[in-house]
């Protein structure tokens, strides 16, 4: 099961340091990018559901079997099929050499797939075998190609995140910084006053003691000239 994220809340996911620590690389995004308005009286048949219901059953009772000491657990080790195994290698590569001249973001990202590609392989497998549990089988290349497919559609959907909520804000100098650069340039406090805006008794005080540190209330002109 996969939740989802209100978009509204994806610009404070992104806040308060997660981006640059690299967990939000972790979550699997997916933007809402297309809709139906229209309802459909279409039932899933009693076989789907019977064989979906079978195969979560399955993969739980092994779960519940694992966590009781008293049991002797079945371990099973899940082998590759040497087209997968090549598959897998091949695909991390690319990932690798795409990661080398990627943008900041993007490349933290790429270093999460070369993981997540493994993970969704064995997750893909897992769901296939769950219907009858049978470990002998091979985790084969249909189960790659379709753990590629998966670990490129989220990759896709991060992009598009980015771009619809990572706004790079500039910011603007402070009264302090504009005085210093007005000393340095040779220009009036007037000046400064009607650049910024500022009060010219604020100005004035900044300009003599150089202690305020007001959050400048940009002007329209001082909009202009950045």
């Amino acid at each position: 099961m996969l939740g989802g994220l209100q978009n509204e809340f994806v610009s404070k996911l992104f806040a308060n340091g997660n981006l640059e620590s690299g967990f939000v690389d972790r979550q699997l995004f997916t933007p809402k990018l297309t809709s139906n308005k229209k309802l459909n009286r279409g039932q899933m048949s009693l076989d789907t559901i019977e064989g979906y219901n079978n195969s979560v059953s399955n993969i739980l009772d092994y779960k519940r079997q694992s966590e009781k000491p008293e049991e002797e657990l079945k371990q099973f080790k899940i082998e590759l099929s040497e087209e997968a195994n090549e598959k897998l290698f091949v695909y991390t590569q690319r990932l690798i050499n795409k990661q080398e001249i990627a943008k900041p973001m993007i490349k933290e990202y790429m270093s999460k797939m070369q993981i997540s590609i493994h993970k969704f392989s064995l997750l893909i497998h897992m769901m296939k075998i769950s219907s009858n549990m049978d470990y002998t089988k091979l985790l084969d290349a249909d189960t790659v190609d379709l753990a590629i497919l998966l670990n490129e559609f989220y990759f896709n959907n991060f992009q598009v995140i980015l771009e619809e909520n990572l706004q790079v804000t500039k910011k603007l100098p402070t009264l302090n910084e504009i005085v210093d650069l007005a000393k340095k340039n040779g220009a009036s406090q007037k000046a400064v006053s009607e650049i910024t805006g500022s009060h010219k008794s604020t100005v004035s005080k900044c300009w003599n003691k150089g202690k305020i540190n007001p959050q400048l209330e940009t002007s329209k002109e001082l909009k202009e000239v950045m």
